[in-house]
């Protein structure tokens, strides 16, 4: 959890998309080109660059309006 209301949205919703998709923090490390642990990291800070989430929002499927309303105020 982070103090940040919207980075605590996109944080869960990446990890529901993740679930839903069967996609692995090891696999989505590899997406969008960092180490695992750096995922993991940036999944408890929500501190994603943003050339990672159009990767993640691509491989997640995400409909343009999710995308806007999880970056409003990101």
């Amino acid at each position: 959890m982070t103090n940040n209301k919207k980075c605590d949205d996109l944080i869960a919703w990446i990890a529901g998309k993740m679930r839903v998709n069967d996609i692995t923090d090891q696999q989505m490390a590899e997406y969008i080109k960092i180490h695992p642990n750096s995922f993991a990291y940036k999944m408890k800070n929500g501190n994603f660059k943003y050339p990672e989430l159009v990767t993640v929002f691509s491989v997640l499927h995400a409909e343009p309006d999710i995308v806007y309303n999880l970056m409003i105020n990101h």
